[in-house]
């Protein structure tokens, strides 16, 4: 669920073809603002607008869960609102449960806050009670709102010197993670990685630490120095974000012939934590529709200098059934 799209294909659509659905929004003390809205009523505001967001994008992915099982439930957010009170996590997760109607083993469900660390932290959780676990899935969600007044005046006034392109967006995106292939499995999640923390916000060095984070997602994936034939990014639409994906470009980065990039955010405007996951549900959704070939990578900045990665590959291909 985004501006652009209130499902996968028609908000991944969008990001490839970089359509935009901007709107104006009036903050008080500036100037109009460009932002990129769902159509979910502007009095839905704090948690409800998150559960109300994160229920669309559970129940897409969750289509193919058979009724009454069991399922793991991560999700990624902004901490807003959710620890404001008792058990606020714990509520969070029945609430979305309950909207979505799918059935979460507690055990294996946890909220994680933050950006890039976050969504590497949420991949690895995820996987573990995958193979820790008897569960036939685990759906990891991604939701966030930065386009509701008092969480959007809070950002303003911490990028002022840097907020030219900055679209406030909000999105959920989810994916369902299982054990084995299935007959609609769309990616492989082969490997994650991140880039260990530092102090530097030189372009030259976050474009280090993106590098590193790619390479421990491809040495996890037991492919190192393997060519990625894309990479779908949530860097910030700033002057450094570009800088940094300059050096990223001329780096020791490995590309195939044809290699893709990706700004999700670009179209659905730049989401928070959610950003990590809706880049994996882009390059997921574009490798299983085999319009990428080969690996591709998603690279989680937020917004710090820490770097995150995982490594999706296309699912083996199929023999045609016999007549």
């Amino acid at each position: 669920m985004t501006a652009v799209g209130e499902d996968a294909p028609a908000t991944v659509g969008s990001i490839c073809t970089e359509a935009e659905a901007f709107k104006r929004l009036a903050v008080a003390g500036r100037e109009p603002l460009a932002g990129a809205l769902t159509p979910i009523a502007a009095e839905v505001k704090g948690t409800d607008r998150l559960a109300t967001l994160g229920a669309f994008a559970l129940k897409e992915a969750t289509q193919g869960v058979v009724p009454g099982t069991e399922i793991g439930l991560v999700v990624c957010t902004s901490a807003d609102g959710i620890t404001d009170e008792p058990d606020g996590e714990a509520r969070f997760l029945a609430r979305l449960a309950s909207d979505a109607g799918v059935l979460v083993d507690k055990r294996a469900s946890r909220v994680f806050f933050g950006g890039a660390a976050a969504t590497v932290d949420a991949l690895s959780f995820a996987r573990q009670a995958l193979s820790s676990r008897d569960l036939a899935a685990v759906c990891v969600l991604g939701v966030d709102s930065l386009s509701t007044q008092l969480r959007l005046e809070n950002l303003l006034r911490e990028r002022s010197s840097q907020s030219d392109r900055f679209v406030p967006g909000e999105t959920a995106a989810a994916l369902l993670l299982t054990r084995q292939l299935g007959s609609d499995s769309l990616a492989i999640l082969a490997g994650i990685g991140a880039s260990s923390s530092g102090t530097d916000e030189k372009p030259s060095n976050l474009a280090k630490n993106s590098i590193s984070a790619i390479e421990r997602a491809m040495s996890d994936a037991e492919l190192s120095r393997a060519p990625i034939a894309a990479l779908i990014h949530d860097l910030p639409a700033t002057q450094a974000g570009d800088e940094e994906l300059t050096w990223l470009h001329g780096g020791s980065l490995l590309a195939t012939p044809g290699f893709s990039v990706l700004a999700p955010a670009s179209s659905a405007g730049e989401t928070g934590a959610a950003s990590g996951i809706l880049s994996l549900v882009t390059l997921a959704f574009l490798l299983g529709k085999a319009e990428i070939s080969g690996p591709g990578a998603c690279l989680f900045a937020a917004a710090n200098v820490q770097r995150g990665a995982a490594l999706l590959m296309s699912p083996p291909k199929r023999k045609p059934a016999r007549t």
